[in-house]
């Protein structure tokens, strides 16, 4: 759930000096998988039974991989640190130039 500025640095080979604005490094986001259930389901079932939430982003699924490929990425913003977008999103690669494009809507393919 937690990850602090040191180890978000790393896992971005990123200088020193970098700061990350990820919801990561404020405890605000989590990744999720659950073995035996496929990502984009996880992914649909959060929408339908989280009263709120600021993202739910299907992340890095791929087809191709197997239905249990990626991750599922929800966050949520804290009463009085703004507004929860309730934002939907898939983070999945590009059909042409095969690079991570996000994309609106938990989709398998762009």
């Amino acid at each position: 759930v937690f990850r602090g500025q040191a180890l978000e640095r790393a896992l971005k080979n990123a200088s020193a000096d970098w700061f990350s604005k990820s919801q990561h490094t404020m405890g605000q986001a989590c990744d999720v998988e659950i073995p035996g259930m496929p990502t984009l389901a996880l992914a649909r079932w959060a929408v339908e039974h989280l009263d709120d939430f600021d993202q739910i982003i299907c992340e890095c699924y791929d087809p191709a991989k197997g239905p249990n490929s990626g991750w599922v990425h929800i966050s949520l913003v804290p009463p009085g640190f703004g507004t929860n977008r309730r934002q939907q999103l898939s983070y999945i690669r590009h059909p042409v130039n095969r690079q991570f494009v996000y994309v609106n809507g938990l989709v398998a393919t762009a």
